[in-house]
């Protein structure tokens, strides 16, 4: 465990609060995503204040996916460089294609799902202000839809981070980065 990992559990233990991680699947997550990432659920809960902050979360692409194709052959099902986490998929293709299994893929020594750092150095850990300020901070313009749907979704989050927990826990998480 890294420091920034340990400082990110600490941050978990000593607010009373927990994440769990569910694996939904291997997708686009953003929009603009070209390639394909692990997709999760993320629950971040405090029995404190009993309430809970539910959203999707990108793993990076390099972490994504148990197993990586590596053979020549190549369908729309698995192009090469694919990553998948079930291997009934990769066996049911195999058959199909009268390969071998161990000449068809490698695992990925990369994967990995989300730790509480990965997750809490995402968060919002600011108040978003305006619209105007928002956009001249991260280079939006103004006259722009899809900055609009990125402030909006930044509000809600800093809205869920504000739920959860109180200013004092909400500097703690900021030093996580």
């Amino acid at each position: 465990m890294t420091e920034y990992e340990i400082q990110a559990q600490n941050f978990l233990d000593d607010t009373g609060t927990t994440m769990q991680v569910e694996f939904i699947k291997y997708g686009k997550h953003f929009d603009n995503d070209k390639e394909n990432r692990d997709i999760y659920r993320i629950i971040i809960s405090k029995d404190t204040t009993k309430r809970k902050f539910i959203f999707n979360f990108g793993q990076s692409i390099n972490a994504s996916g148990k197993y990586i194709v590596i053979n020549d052959f190549e369908s729309d099902d698995f192009p090469v460089g694919w990553r998948v986490h079930d291997l009934n998929n990769i066996n049911r293709l195999i058959r199909k294609a009268k390969r071998r299994k161990h000449n068809f893929y490698k695992e990925n020594k990369d994967f990995s799902a989300p730790s509480a750092y990965n997750v809490l150095a995402c968060l919002t850990k600011n108040d978003p202000e305006h619209f105007e300020e928002f956009c001249a901070c991260f280079g939006y313009d103004t006259d722009s839809r899809r900055a609009e749907e990125v402030y909006h979704a930044v509000v809600d989050e800093w809205k869920n981070v504000c739920a959860l927990w109180s200013d004092t826990e909400i500097e703690l998480l900021s030093e996580i980065n």
